[in-house]
Order: C-alpha cells, then structure tokens, then sequence
C-alpha cells in the first residue's frame, strides 16, 4: 500500500512540475521564433511598367495587372495564354491578337 502512494505523489509532483513550465508555440528547428506567414504572390507595384519587359511573371500579382491592361484581357484570359504559350511577351503579344 506505501507504494502505491509513493507512485500517486510522484505523479502529483511531476503533473504540478509541467503545470508550472511556460507553455511555448510550434518553433523553427532552426529559431526561437515562429516562421512568418509568407504571401502566395509576390506583392510589388511598379509604377513605371513591368518588372521585366520581355517576360511576364505569372506568380507578380503586379505583372499580371500591368500586362491584363495593356493587352486589354482579364488576368484570367492573360493566365490561360501563358499556360499556352509561355511567359514570353511577344508570344503572348501574338496569340492574344490571333485570338481577339
């Protein structure tokens, strides 16, 4: 029977050891600091044209409006022909006028 005690205030004292532990998020295997949550695209405005003129960056939430209004389409249109036909301007350019 003394046994069976000595085990139940084991438990009790290590329950109230953790209890009293600070209690700390998920962390990096490599920080002490939680990772930041990263955006999907890539959020930059470039007030004066594209990032690059010769290629358009379907994953640049700011090529993809700067390209949908020069070209006249929507992002959606302007995503449908870079699926086919590359990210290239010209290329885009020409399926764009073929199609319209």
């Amino acid at each position: 029977m003394m046994c069976g005690l000595a085990l139940g205030y084991i438990f009790l004292v290590t329950m109230l050891i953790q209890a009293e532990k600070p209690k700390r998020g998920k962390m990096s295997e490599h920080h002490d600091t939680p990772k930041a949550h990263e955006a999907h695209a890539i959020q930059e405005v470039h007030a004066k044209g594209p990032h690059d003129p010769k290629e358009i960056n379907p994953k640049m939430s700011s090529d993809i409006a700067y390209w949908s209004k020069e070209f006249g389409v929507t992002g959606d249109k302007l995503h449908e022909a870079i699926r086919a036909h590359g990210t290239h301007v010209d290329k885009i350019r020409a399926a764009l006028h073929k199609a319209g």
